[in-house]
Protein backbone atom coordinates (compact mmCIF):
# COMPACT_ATOMS: atom_id res chain seq x y z
CA UNK A 1 0.00 0.00 0.00
CA UNK A 2 1.53 3.00 -1.28
CA UNK A 3 1.43 6.00 1.10
CA UNK A 4 0.22 10.10 -1.17
CA UNK A 5 1.37 12.62 0.99
CA UNK A 6 -0.10 15.69 0.16
CA UNK A 7 1.68 18.31 -1.83
CA UNK A 8 3.58 20.53 0.33
CA UNK A 9 1.93 23.90 0.60
CA UNK A 10 3.46 26.92 -1.42
CA UNK A 11 6.50 29.02 0.58
CA UNK A 12 4.14 32.33 0.79
CA UNK A 13 2.87 33.79 3.02
CA UNK A 14 0.75 36.65 1.90
CA UNK A 15 -2.55 35.86 -0.96
CA UNK A 16 -4.24 38.39 -2.40
CA UNK A 17 -6.73 38.54 -4.77
CA UNK A 18 -5.33 40.95 -7.01
CA UNK A 19 -1.53 40.57 -7.32
CA UNK A 20 -1.42 43.55 -9.94
CA UNK A 21 -2.63 46.17 -7.67
CA UNK A 22 -2.60 44.58 -4.11
CA UNK A 23 -4.76 46.06 -1.32
CA UNK A 24 -2.33 47.98 0.71
CA UNK A 25 -2.65 48.21 4.85
CA UNK A 26 -3.26 51.78 5.78
CA UNK A 27 -3.30 51.56 9.91
CA UNK A 28 -1.70 48.54 10.30
CA UNK A 29 1.98 48.23 9.94
CA UNK A 30 5.16 46.01 10.24
CA UNK A 31 5.12 46.78 14.66
CA UNK A 32 2.17 44.42 14.94
CA UNK A 33 2.51 42.19 18.31
CA UNK A 34 4.59 38.82 17.08
CA UNK A 35 5.33 39.69 13.02
CA UNK A 36 8.42 38.88 11.42
CA UNK A 37 6.78 39.45 7.99
CA UNK A 38 6.35 42.49 6.65
CA UNK A 39 3.23 43.84 4.80
CA UNK A 40 4.96 45.35 1.93
CA UNK A 41 3.71 43.03 -0.99
CA UNK A 42 6.56 40.83 -2.60
CA UNK A 43 5.83 41.79 -6.00
CA UNK A 44 5.94 39.95 -9.44
CA UNK A 45 7.72 37.20 -8.04
CA UNK A 46 5.29 36.53 -5.20
CA UNK A 47 2.58 37.32 -7.85
CA UNK A 48 4.04 34.38 -10.13
CA UNK A 49 4.34 31.71 -6.84
CA UNK A 50 0.69 32.80 -6.00
CA UNK A 51 -0.90 31.80 -9.64
CA UNK A 52 0.77 28.52 -9.52
CA UNK A 53 0.03 27.34 -6.48
CA UNK A 54 -3.74 28.82 -6.03
CA UNK A 55 -4.53 29.85 -9.82
CA UNK A 56 -7.90 30.60 -8.87
CA UNK A 57 -7.76 32.75 -6.42
CA UNK A 58 -9.47 35.51 -8.17
CA UNK A 59 -11.55 39.33 -7.09
CA UNK A 60 -15.00 38.94 -6.45
CA UNK A 61 -17.37 40.38 -8.82
CA UNK A 62 -21.00 41.06 -7.36
CA UNK A 63 -23.95 42.80 -8.57
CA UNK A 64 -24.29 44.91 -4.95
CA UNK A 65 -23.56 48.58 -5.68
CA UNK A 66 -20.30 49.10 -3.68
CA UNK A 67 -21.45 50.41 0.26
CA UNK A 68 -23.99 47.28 -0.08
CA UNK A 69 -20.91 45.40 -0.48
CA UNK A 70 -18.91 47.15 1.67
CA UNK A 71 -21.35 46.50 4.47
CA UNK A 72 -21.68 42.50 3.73
CA UNK A 73 -18.00 42.53 3.69
CA UNK A 74 -17.76 43.88 6.74
CA UNK A 75 -20.83 41.52 8.55
CA UNK A 76 -18.98 38.58 6.73
CA UNK A 77 -15.28 39.18 8.69
CA UNK A 78 -17.17 40.06 12.02
CA UNK A 79 -19.22 36.73 11.01
CA UNK A 80 -16.02 34.61 10.85
CA UNK A 81 -14.63 36.15 14.28
CA UNK A 82 -11.99 38.84 12.52
CA UNK A 83 -10.91 41.42 14.77
CA UNK A 84 -12.28 45.08 12.78
CA UNK A 85 -9.21 46.76 13.47
CA UNK A 86 -9.93 49.63 10.68
CA UNK A 87 -13.09 50.63 9.01
CA UNK A 88 -12.96 53.73 6.31
CA UNK A 89 -16.53 53.04 5.02
CA UNK A 90 -15.62 56.62 3.14
CA UNK A 91 -12.90 54.83 1.19
CA UNK A 92 -14.69 51.35 1.67
CA UNK A 93 -12.01 49.47 3.47
CA UNK A 94 -11.31 48.04 6.32
CA UNK A 95 -8.48 45.97 7.92
CA UNK A 96 -8.93 43.15 10.88
CA UNK A 97 -6.56 40.36 12.35
CA UNK A 98 -8.05 36.79 12.15
CA UNK A 99 -6.70 33.78 13.62
CA UNK A 100 -6.01 30.29 12.55
CA UNK A 101 -8.12 27.86 14.94
CA UNK A 102 -5.35 25.45 16.45
CA UNK A 103 -2.49 27.40 17.19
CA UNK A 104 -4.18 30.90 17.23
CA UNK A 105 -1.59 32.19 14.68
CA UNK A 106 -2.67 35.86 14.01
CA UNK A 107 -2.90 37.08 9.91
CA UNK A 108 -3.76 40.32 8.84
CA UNK A 109 -6.48 41.04 6.43
CA UNK A 110 -7.20 43.99 4.09
CA UNK A 111 -10.45 44.10 2.01
CA UNK A 112 -11.17 47.12 -0.30
CA UNK A 113 -14.42 47.72 -2.39
CA UNK A 114 -14.39 49.58 -5.71
CA UNK A 115 -17.60 50.48 -7.59
CA UNK A 116 -17.46 48.91 -11.07
CA UNK A 117 -20.54 49.23 -13.90
CA UNK A 118 -23.26 47.28 -12.57
CA UNK A 119 -22.17 46.39 -8.98
CA UNK A 120 -19.09 46.10 -7.09
CA UNK A 121 -15.45 44.59 -7.11
CA UNK A 122 -14.57 43.09 -3.71
CA UNK A 123 -10.60 42.48 -3.05
CA UNK A 124 -8.47 41.42 -0.12
CA UNK A 125 -5.30 40.63 1.01
CA UNK A 126 -4.20 37.96 3.99
CA UNK A 127 -0.84 38.11 5.47
CA UNK A 128 0.71 35.66 7.83
CA UNK A 129 2.36 38.04 10.75
CA UNK A 130 5.20 34.66 11.24
CA UNK A 131 6.85 31.62 8.65
CA UNK A 132 7.49 31.58 5.38
CA UNK A 133 4.70 29.48 4.13
CA UNK A 134 1.08 29.86 5.62
CA UNK A 135 0.26 26.17 4.40
CA UNK A 136 -2.74 27.07 2.53
CA UNK A 137 -4.18 28.87 5.27
CA UNK A 138 -4.95 33.01 3.49
CA UNK A 139 -5.68 31.16 0.00
CA UNK A 140 -8.49 29.17 2.24
CA UNK A 141 -9.81 32.37 4.23
CA UNK A 142 -9.92 34.07 1.12
CA UNK A 143 -12.15 31.05 -0.52
CA UNK A 144 -14.01 30.82 2.75
CA UNK A 145 -14.62 34.62 2.59
CA UNK A 146 -15.71 34.75 -0.40
CA UNK A 147 -18.23 31.62 -0.40
CA UNK A 148 -19.84 33.05 2.44
CA UNK A 149 -20.28 36.81 0.29
CA UNK A 150 -21.79 34.69 -2.82
CA UNK A 151 -24.35 32.66 -0.35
Amino acid sequence: MALNPAPPAAPNHDISTDTANPPSFQVLDDTRAGASNTLGYAGPELAAAQAAAYPDIAPLATDLPADAAYLRALKIAEDMGWEIVAKDPERLCFEATARTPVFYFADDVVVVVTSREGGSRVDMRSVSRVGRSDQGVNAARIRAFQQQFRD
